[in-house]
């Protein structure tokens, strides 16, 4: 999902992998939440996605994995009511995951649940120090989106420090700066991010943040085309950095781009 010069290579390894597993037997849920999610990012094929997520959990209803990977699946539709309850579960059945804890706190992201976010950030470097710069990070796109902005800068430098993801943080702060007004900053720091896909979808960021929406809209198309790295153009549906081109036309055209009703 990450490996973002070798995802296709991966991916079609992955799917191949979860496949042959399955023949040999049908009840291995990690193999049918792995084609889930492959079915999703390599073809928009959002109702096999589901199937396969929930057919994970029916042959296995104790797999905390499966229904963590299914809440994800439906954060991406915008149906958070349903994946609260599975996230939920996930945590009920393995409530010493760090991983799950975290994906339960992004949740609340895309929600818009800003102060609450925040809080359970902070927590993330008290279960895992290694966690810091992911904690700066989810900080810092908060504050962005709270108004903060020169709160949001200072956490995504911080963040860019010890990123272990150098693309995400640095198009994160990117966009940090372009709603901040210092286009030439965010410009300048697009252009230190190397891979292609990442790269568009960083200017889409850019663009929206400084209201340039006609270059914005041009860089998500393209990011589409390209097969901008997970989760970025999955997420278009519920992303709050996205929110001022919404109402435009355009943005439901998008949308149907990835089979996702507007």
């Amino acid at each position: 999902m990450y490996d973002s010069a070798h995802s296709k290579e991966l991916l079609a390894k992955s799917q191949a992998a979860s496949l042959q597993a399955l023949e040999l037997d049908d009840s291995l849920s990690a193999a049918h939440y792995t084609l889930a999610m492959n079915r999703l990012i390599t073809s928009w094929d959002w109702l096999g996605a589901e199937v396969e997520a929930r057919r994970a959990i029916e042959v296995n209803p104790s797999n905390a994995s499966a229904h963590w990977w299914y809440s994800d699946l439906l954060v991406f539709q915008g149906r958070m009511t349903e994946a609260k309850v599975e996230i939920q579960r996930a945590q009920e059945l393995n409530p010493f995951s760090v991983e799950i804890y975290m994906t339960a706190t992004v949740r609340l992201y895309y929600e818009r649940r800003y102060d609450e976010f925040i809080e359970r950030c902070q927590e993330w470097v008290q279960r895992d120090p290694s966690l810091e710069w992911n904690c700066h990070h989810g900080l810092g796109a908060a504050y962005v989106q709270m108004g903060k902005h020169e709160q949001a800068i200072a956490e995504l430098r911080e963040a860019l420090k010890s990123s272990t993801i150098y693309a995400h943080t640095a198009t994160e702060l990117a966009n940090a700066l372009a709603v901040a007004g210092h286009r030439k900053e965010a410009m300048k720091l697009l252009d230190t991010v190397e891979y292609v896909p990442w790269k568009t979808m960083g200017a889409a960021l850019v663009y929206a943040g400084l209201g340039e929406k006609d270059e914005a809209f041009r860089s998500l198309e393209k990011a589409i085309e390209l097969g901008a790295p997970w989760p970025f153009v999955i997420l278009l549906k519920v992303d709050p950095r996205f929110d001022s081109l919404r109402p435009d036309s355009r943005f439901a055209e998008l949308l149907r781009r990835i089979n996702l009703p507007p």
